[in-house]
């Protein structure tokens, strides 16, 4: 789908798509946290031949080395659980900032594409993540 920062007329041109896409992919949310794996597989799959998503580029690490990480964290390194209370952290702090700063809708599509990647680098790697989430915290001056 296209960037809507980038081709705002062909993003708004699939709008329909995008919103059947993102509706679509929240059901999914659901069913996983109801512990349905094996039809949240089976939607992950149909959501991804439809809209010619190539699940495996995507690289991401599978469920048995999360489960892994999670039973036996690495010492003194950035793991999925880390990555994801810095992403927390990062956007809460952005957040405080746009209420007493009255940041733009600029501002906020800025913040946006600098943390785009955060979500799939925390699952295929998330020292990287934590990485990059630390630039972005500096960049705005943000300190933990």
């Amino acid at each position: 789908m296209p960037d809507p920062l980038k081709d705002p007329a062909g993003y708004e041109a699939n709008y329909r798509q995008v919103i059947d896409f993102n509706t679509r992919l929240g059901a999914v949310g659901k069913t996983l946290a109801a512990e349905h794996y094996a039809e949240a597989c089976a939607s992950y799959d149909a959501l991804a031949k439809q809209y010619k998503v190539d699940l495996a580029a995507q690289n991401v690490r599978p469920l048995s080395v999360v489960e892994k990480e999670g039973k036996n964290p690495p010492a003194k390194k950035c793991d999925l659980a880390e990555s994801s209370m810095r992403a927390m952290w990062l956007t809460e702090s952005f957040q405080q900032r746009a209420d007493t700063q009255k940041l733009t809708r600029d501002d906020w599509q800025e913040f946006g594409k600098l943390t785009e990647p955060v979500g799939l680098l925390m699952q295929q790697d998330p020292v990287k993540a934590c990485a990059l989430i630390d630039s972005i915290a500096k960049k705005y001056g943000f300190t933990r």
